[in-house]
């Protein structure tokens, strides 16, 4: 729950989809050579909750 010092976290499913489209960015931007290495590659990202889950 959401308070005004504790903010609300993100859900798992959430975050997957943030971070796939952060990926993506950092992918092209290896690709296009403005940097060298991706720095998602070591990112784990939290498990899905179960009702998430495919």
């Amino acid at each position: 729950m959401a308070t005004a010092t504790r903010p609300r976290l993100l859900a798992p499913g959430t975050i997957k989809t943030r971070f796939v489209n952060v990926r993506s960015v950092f992918r092209a931007a290896v690709r296009d050579g403005m940097i060298a290495v991706d720095p998602t590659l070591q990112v784990r990202l939290p498990r899905l909750r179960r009702r998430e889950a495919p």
